[in-house]
């Protein structure tokens, strides 16, 4: 169904989708669009739990590269790389806010105080 849309419908019976509803390609082609859009809706939350697992340890400067974390633990982007999932974002979460708190724990000079949270613990952090 990739190479379809609303102005080129499925054919339901070659392609074995006679459970569609009414045996319609209308039908057929609205429920596979609403299961991709499911399934990437439920691909951020591994992402979204490391990212506040994070914040809740370090705050604020915790809460990207907890993201990035769970991004990864889930491979969202596509990398090909081994996906850890849920229980690899829960990790990912932890490390990233335990390392994302020690950074911000530095002594640093007051010029750079308010690169920290925004540029250099992001980075480092990642």
């Amino acid at each position: 169904m990739v190479h379809n849309n609303l102005f080129n419908l499925p054919d339901t019976s070659s392609l074995g989708l006679d459970h569609a509803l009414f045996g319609s390609g209308f039908f057929a082609y609205i429920g596979a669009v609403l299961f991709v859009l499911g399934a990437t809706a439920f691909k951020f939350l591994v992402p979204a739990l490391a990212g506040y697992i994070a914040f809740a340890i370090a705050d604020r400067p915790g809460i990207a590269p907890g993201f990035v974390m769970g991004a990864l633990a889930v491979d969202l982007a596509g990398f090909g790389l081994p996906q850890t999932g849920f229980l690899g974002g829960i990790v990912g979460g932890v490390l990233a806010g335990f390392v994302a708190l020690w950074i911000t724990r530095w002594k640093v000079s007051t010029w750079a105080r308010g690169l920290m949270p925004v540029l250099v613990i992001p980075l480092l952090t990642r």
